[in-house]
């Protein structure tokens, strides 16, 4: 008898675990197709609910906090935040980290310095760990080049962006393609049609127009995404997010 109620217990612990990690697949699996969608609402609620901007004391973990807390609010069906936790753990384990760096930033150019630097860095990470393959890793590295060039404008990095759709890549590497284009695009739409209605609204927020006519937060924003879809879409969803906000705090 006693062997029959160990084994039940047992039972029972590994089916709970197993729905667990069950639901967890099914939910990532779900947010794939709407990356670039919980992107912009996570914005939305970031904006909404944070008055001031340029502030030295904005950094990494206070915006994250922040936003996972706004999400799990907003939608805790979808943003459930023991599946968040152990996407953080997961994220943690990465070794990424110390490559990308946030800091004070004073103007445009210190900006785009810091955004495009993590870029290259995210991009070399995915591929020297075999996320991404060296011919994926070209295209974004010319995307990259492209929002250096003074030059260049917003609508033909766009059009290099979607151009990402028309390769013949592997599951893997299409797997990338398709949230940085997802994130990118929103990233495009929000910063350029919405960023103003949302901002205009929102007492105390200082609206940079060098900040709107450029591709630099938006391309924080698809970095973000590349580097927390190593963990899954929800993490993606956070990390894009996170880059955004970081990338518009300037001085």
């Amino acid at each position: 008898m006693k062997k029959i109620i160990i084994f039940s217990v047992l039972a029972f612990i590994f089916l709970s675990c197993k729905n667990e990690v069950s639901d967890l697949q099914s939910t990532q699996s779900n947010l794939s197709d709407k990356i670039g969608i919980y992107h912009n609402k996570a914005l939305e609620l970031y904006f909404e609910n944070n008055t001031l901007n340029g502030s030295n004391a904005l950094n990494y973990e206070s915006v994250k906090t922040q936003i996972i807390d706004l999400l799990v609010k907003s939608d805790s069906t979808t943003f459930k935040r023991s599946e968040i936790a152990s996407l953080e753990l997961k994220s943690k384990s990465i070794s990424l980290k110390s490559n990308v760096r946030f800091g004070v930033k004073s103007n445009l150019q210190s900006v785009k310095a810091e955004v495009t630097d993590n870029f290259q860095n995210i991009i070399n990470y995915l591929n020297q760990n075999g996320e991404i393959s060296d011919e994926l890793s070209l295209k974004l590295f010319a995307i990259n080049d492209s929002v250096k060039n003074e030059n260049a404008n917003r609508d033909e990095i766009l059009s290099l962006v979607n151009q990402l759709k028309n390769g013949k890549w592997s599951d893997q590497d299409t797997k990338y393609v398709k949230a940085f284009v997802q994130v990118y695009n929103s990233s495009y739409s929000y910063w350029t049609n919405e960023a103003s209605s949302v901002k205009s609204g929102v007492k105390g927020y200082r609206v940079s127009q060098k900040m709107k006519e450029s591709s630099v937060v938006i391309l924080a924003d698809g970095a973000g995404a590349l580097y927390g879809l190593i963990a899954g879409p929800v993490w993606s969803i956070i990390e894009g997010a996170i880059f955004s906000v970081i990338a518009d705090n300037q001085d």
